[in-house]
């Protein structure tokens, strides 16, 4: 929607490589997921010890397990 946009992201020192292997090959990187799986154990845990209601408290950890099973699958280079 904003080629200016995409071609600065693209072409950042930072993020730009990570992004062109997300587009070329659906990678993510080792260290991302276990950000991404430590940051969903914490959340789990929260929605466990708040107040809300059960089917809260089993479903967004199933779904977030089912999100970090396909993460996990997916290539790291």
């Amino acid at each position: 929607g904003w080629p200016a946009l995409e071609a600065w992201l693209l072409g950042h020192p930072r993020w730009g490589a990570g992004i062109r292997r997300w587009r070329d090959h659906g990678a993510i990187p080792r260290r991302a997921k276990w950000a991404a799986t430590a940051m969903m154990l914490l959340s789990a845990g929260a929605i466990w010890w708040s107040p809300a209601p059960l089917a809260v408290k089993i479903g967004v950890p199933l779904v977030m397990a089912g999100v970090a099973c396909w993460m996990w699958l997916r290539p790291e280079t």
